[in-house]
């Protein structure tokens, strides 16, 4: 009940303007967020939003169960209406985001309650403290989707619930917020806001009214669509540093003051492929791949056909690239194989990598050792048995953090918040040291890219899964 309570509060105070509806994106689809108000039906409700209401109703099981006031639904609409809800609701959101910089302000004494309190508790629009009070100030804001007002419909009937994709975010700010703790102690003055961004409609409003002008470091947003953005309207500004924090994704476009943490996937290939060639000349080497990731499929084969050639080193690689909607059949990839094979499937794709290695492991008349990308580790539906049967390989982002740092951050986020540390915490604590102190400069390897635009970590480790173990390679 206190969680709800909580959570009611932050949403109320937070919007204002939008006691009625909300827009949101789920999986890029476009719903609206309708609070359910006295004797209305679900048929007047579809009425009014030009949607089907079987639609309503596979959105919202529930309500075969009754509707009543204050029920929050997600109704499925169309994009042309959903645009038009966005036009008529311009000004509304211009005002509520100018509110959310004096609103749901936390300052240090709390911090402490913060760190102890349940996740839904830390579910928040903005936290904005400053550490101490002295003449230099870092002012640094993180842009996640909370996905806040989704949050307060699930609570609605269970206090324990939490949208799935919120999980990134509070994750993220978890570890953010042990990191400002360090950093309070170290005795720099730090400012940090945190924005909830679950769509882009308020990414662009937030943009456009200039609440993010006065920062210093802008952490994310974590989608790379909406990081494009931030790059292009900053582009001029050196004195802000734009961190594009988890996308794997490219930044584009780049300029001096934007910082990609995760390796691009190209250079995790590039990576990989050193490997191979420096480790596996002779054996046979296959590249598996989606139709719809055909430019990465063409990228591995030429930088393996370019390293081979220089070495001189025979034969060149296969390839074999899979509809997304098919499964891999034997007929194709049996003439491509030896008794002794390489794999190196180039998707970052659950739904294909996730039919490719069952399939590869039912081949038992053949040997394989399977090469991937990060992307897998996020992959919660990959078996374990697979795994480790093809003795997979994946490019680790090296965490830098081991020994007594290592162990000082799984002890303080295990007393704080009575779990283990995600990789995403982990990411939110060293992003915030490493941006905000010198001190923490050993945790990535930046360089810069393309004549001095953009930086991109290079900091890449390869881990094989073998025996139920992850092992780091030597490289």
């Amino acid at each position: 009940m206190k969680n709800l309570f909580v959570l009611f509060f932050l949403i109320a105070f937070s919007f204002p303007a939008f006691s009625q509806v909300k827009d949101t994106l789920i999986d890029n689809k476009p719903y609206i967020i309708h609070t359910v108000q006295f004797q209305e039906t679900l048929y007047g409700i579809s009425r009014d939003y030009n949607t089907e209401l079987n639609d309503i109703v596979v959105a919202n099981p529930s309500v075969i169960n009754g509707l009543l006031k204050g029920y929050k639904l997600l109704v499925p609409i169309k994009k042309s209406f959903y645009k038009k809800f966005l036009k008529s609701k311009n000004n509304e959101k211009t005002e509520h985001i100018v509110e959310l910089n004096s609103q749901l302000i936390t300052d240090s004494n709390n911090i402490k309650s913060n760190l102890e309190s349940n996740v839904n508790d830390t579910l928040v629009k903005q936290n904005s403290f400053n550490i101490f009070e002295k003449d230099s100030t870092v002012n640094v804001s993180l842009l996640l989707p909370f996905y806040l007002d989704l949050n307060d419909s699930l609570s609605l009937e269970s206090s324990t619930s939490i949208y799935n994709k919120s999980k990134i975010a509070i994750d993220f700010y978890h570890g953010a917020l042990l990191a400002l703790d360090s950093l309070a102690r170290m005795g720099l003055n730090i400012n940090c806001n945190f924005f909830d961004v679950p769509n882009d409609s308020i990414f662009e409003h937030l943009l456009l009214n200039n609440s993010l002008d006065d920062n210093d470091i802008i952490i994310g947003p974590l989608y790379v669509d909406q990081f494009h953005l931030l790059a292009e309207y900053y582009k001029g500004e050196q004195s802000i540093k734009l961190v594009s924090p988890l996308s794997f994704r490219k930044v584009k476009p780049i300029y001096n003051n934007t910082y990609q943490v995760v390796p691009t996937e190209n250079n995790q290939i590039s990576f990989v492929v050193d490997f191979l060639n420096s480790n596996y000349n002779e054996q046979n080497l296959v590249i598996i791949g989606s139709d719809s990731e055909n430019e990465l499929v063409e990228y591995t084969y030429e930088k393996i056909k370019a390293k081979r050639i220089v070495k001189n080193i025979l034969p060149k690689p296969k390839v074999l690239i899979f509809d997304d909607e098919n499964r891999p059949t034997k007929e194709k990839i049996k003439p491509l194989l030896t008794d002794n094979n390489i794999v190196l499937i180039t998707s970052n794709k659950r739904s294909f990598v996730s039919r490719v290695l069952p399939f590869l492991s039912s081949m038992t008349d053949t040997t394989f050792n399977v090469y991937g990308l990060n992307t897998w580790e996020m992959f919660d539906n990959l078996d374990v048995e697979d795994l480790n049967y093809l003795k997979t390989t994946i490019p680790l982002i090296d965490s830098k953090i081991e020994g007594e740092f290592s162990e000082n951050f799984i002890r303080k986020y295990f007393e704080n918040y009575h779990t283990y540390a995600s990789k995403y915490s982990l990411e939110g604590y060293k992003q915030l040291l490493f941006f905000n102190s010198k001190e923490f400069e050993f945790l990535y390897e930046f360089e810069n890219e393309n004549n001095s635009k953009g930086f991109n970590n290079k900091s890449i480790k390869l881990v094989r899964y073998e025996d139920y173990k992850r092992l780091k390679i030597n490289q």
